[in-house]
C-alpha cells in the first residue's frame, strides 16, 4: 500500500472510532487530525469535508458485507440460500452493523443524512447487485424464478433498497421513544413480511422461500441503535447547553 493510501486508511480508521463513540456531531476534522498529529492540508487532500468521510466508510462497510457473505457462501449451496443470504449480508441493519446503523440513525431526516444514506445504498448497489442479478438468472435458468422482462432483477433491486430507509425511520421512531421498546411492538415483523411477500411475487421465487432477516434479530439491532444514537444525541445537546452557559 502507498503511502498516501496508508494516510487514508488511517484517517478513515480514526474518523470511525471518533463517530462511533463520541457521535458525528460531536467529532470535528480537529479531532480526526489530532489523532495522526497531522496538518490540515494533509486531510483535505484526501478528502473534502467530513461528510465525505462519512461517506467513504458507507462505502467501506458495504465492501465489508460483501466480503462477509462471499465468505459464507459455498459452491455447494443452492442458488436461493445465495439469494437468501445476500439479501441479509446486504441489509445494514444487521447486527454486525449495529454501530453503522446507531450513527446514521443520528443524521436520518437531515440535508447531511439524505446525502450519506444515498451514499450508502449506492455502495450497496455496486457491492452486491451483480451478484443479486446473476442468481436470479441462474434460478430462472433451474425454473425457480420466472423472468418475462430483463429488467426484473433490477426493479427487484429497487423496491429491496426501500426496505433501507423504512428501516432508519423505525429505528428513529425507537430513538425517539426515550423509552424500551415494547416486546409487542410489531412494525418491523409486518415490514418484513410485506418484504418478503413483494420479492417473492416480483420472482415468483417458492411462497416462504426468504428469510433476509428475522424480525427479532432486527428489533435488536434497531433497539441497540436507537440506544446508542439516543445517547449520542443528549450528549450532544448536554454539551450545547453547557456552552451556552458560559456566555
Amino acid at each position: 500500500m502507498r503511502k498516501g493510501d496508508e494516510r487514508k486508511a488511517a484517517l478513515l480508521k480514526a474518523a470511525k472510532e471518533l463517530f462511533f463513540t463520541r457521535g458525528y456531531a460531536a467529532t470535528s476534522v480537529n479531532d480526526i487530525l489530532d489523532t495522526q498529529h497531522i496538518s490540515k492540508g494533509s486531510f483535505y487532500h484526501h478528502f473534502e469535508s467530513k461528510l465525505e468521510v462519512l461517506t467513504a466508510l458507507c462505502k467501506q462497510h458495504q465492501e465489508d458485507a460483501a466480503d462477509r457473505f462471499r465468505s459464507a457462501v459455498t459452491d455447494e449451496m443452492p442458488a436461493l440460500d445465495q439469494l437468501d443470504l445476500l439479501l441479509y449480508h446486504a441489509l445494514p441493519a444487521v447486527p454486525e452493523e449495529t454501530q453503522m446503523c446507531a450513527l446514521l440513525l443520528q443524521l436520518v431526516r437531515t440535508p447531511e443524512g439524505d446525502q450519506v444514506i444515498s451514499a450508502m445504498l449506492n455502495a450497496q448497489r455496486i457491492a452486491f447487485y451483480s451478484q443479486f442479478a446473476g442468481l436470479i438468472r441462474r434460478l430462472a435458468e433451474e425454473d425457480r424464478a420466472y423472468l418475462p422482462f430483463p429488467a426484473l432483477p433490477e426493479l427487484a433491486w429497487d423496491m429491496y433498497t426501500t426496505l433501507y430507509r423504512r428501516v432508519l425511520g423505525l429505528g428513529l421512531d425507537y430513538a425517539l421513544q426515550r423509552k424500551p421498546v415494547s416486546p409487542e411492538y410489531a412494525d418491523e415483523a409486518q415490514l418484513m413480511q410485506a418484504m418478503r411477500y413483494v420479492l417473492e411475487r416480483t420472482l415468483d421465487l417458492p411462497f416462504g422461500s426468504l428469510t433476509i432477516v428475522r424480525a427479532e434479530i432486527l428489533r435488536g439491532v434497531l433497539t441497540e441503535a436507537a440506544d446508542i444514537a439516543r445517547a449520542a444525541r443528549q450528549a450532544e445537546n448536554g454539551a450545547e447547553e453547557h456552552q451556552l452557559s458560559m456566555f
